[in-house]
């Protein structure tokens, strides 16, 4: 059975200051126990301070609750790095002076699955809905290169009465397409060596996947670029195969579509 994430846990006074903190909070905000006491929120974490503050004077007011609150933001030991954590402020009188609990769960991991999966149900979304292969091509354009944290993805269709894209294509795409496999190139050198220069800089790795329709032909590549080296174990090779089957899909439907007589 997986373990829950330890509890982040303070006590503030009316003022908003800490009193108490635990181990696990002071990690999370990165800062030592023993410097919160007497410090506010916006003195220890000035980047949600602005949502916090409001949330937690709210408590103090009304005696209200907030419960499963997703906060977003940063902490000063770690500044470009992005978070997200799950409030509870619960009000506590003690001989007649409130304070307030905090109760602090990181789940930037969580959190990040789960926009991850919500972006991926847009885009699948989207090429569904996408009626003509530049539609597909848009498509790809537009929000695949995000989802994979790459600087370009694009659509290359094999056309027989108009080839776009070919086999002797000196290329890693024109590598995918002589056999009928994924290619991933590392950086620019590897490319070199391996299959020809494809992409001028600052586009470093690059990944090829085949396309295919129902038959198992291969109909078209997708190609993500990325401005840097790559290792293979780092590229979402089940991730990208994904993506291309749902492209072959809709780039065969839309086929049949077209050639069906009106």
């Amino acid at each position: 059975m997986p373990q829950r994430a330890p509890i982040g846990f303070a006590l503030v006074d009316d003022d908003l200051r800490y009193e108490v903190v635990n181990d696990v909070l002071a990690d999370i905000n990165g800062v030592a126990i023993a410097e919160h006491a007497g410090r506010t929120i916006g003195e220890i974490l000035p980047d949600v301070a602005e949502v916090v503050t409001p949330l937690l004077q709210g408590v103090i007011d009304t005696g209200e609750p907030v419960i499963g609150v997703e906060v977003n933001g940063t902490t000063p030991p770690q500044p470009g790095v992005e978070r997200t954590w799950s409030m509870n402020y619960y009000r506590i009188d003690l001989d007649g002076d409130q304070r307030v609990g905090l109760f602090v769960e990181e789940i930037t991991e969580r959190a990040n699955a789960r926009r991850r999966a919500q972006r991926l149900a847009s885009i699948v979304e989207d090429l569904a809905g996408a009626d003509s292969t530049e539609d597909v091509a848009a498509v790809v354009a537009a929000e695949v290169a995000d989802y994979f944290d790459a600087e370009t993805a694009f659509v290359g269709v094999v056309d027989e009465s108009s080839p776009r894209i070919t086999a002797d294509d000196d290329t890693a795409y024109g590598a995918a397409l002589r056999s009928g496999k994924s290619v991933f190139v590392s950086d620019a050198h590897d490319r070199v060596e391996r299959v020809g220069q494809e992409f001028n800089p600052p586009i470093e790795a690059t990944a090829v996947m085949p396309c295919r329709s129902a038959d198992g032909s291969v109909t078209a590549v997708l190609a993500v670029g990325w401005s840097k080296r790559i290792e293979y174990d780092r590229v979402p090779i089940d991730e990208l195969n994904t993506m291309a089957a749902l492209i072959g899909n809709v780039l065969e439907r839309n086929s049949a579509a077209a050639d069906r007589p009106t």
